[in-house]
């Protein structure tokens, strides 16, 4: 943001694949923007149901979010590996 509002000048692509080189005008790259955060929410709260499905239980937890197709690297994300390796 600055003085002008929105204002990304990034062309690259983001971590979920998208290229903001296709964006038409700084508009859509905000609506890129807000689309990606809304995801990192949406998984937040994955993990919240998780832990409340599962009573806080991690070994319960980290079953009900792969039984849930999530994978082992958004896992990692909120849990290290423990001497089992779950």
């Amino acid at each position: 943001m600055n003085e002008d509002g929105w204002n990304n000048q990034y062309n690259g692509i983001n971590n979920i694949g998208y290229y903001y080189g296709e964006a038409d005008n700084m508009v859509e790259k905000l609506i890129i923007t807000f689309v990606h955060e809304a995801m990192h929410a949406n998984h937040r709260s994955r993990y919240e149901d998780a832990m409340r499905h599962a009573k806080n239980e991690r070994p319960e937890v980290v079953q009900f979010l792969k039984a849930n197709g999530y994978s082992d690297e958004f896992i990692a994300m909120y849990f290290e590996k423990d001497a089992t390796g779950t």
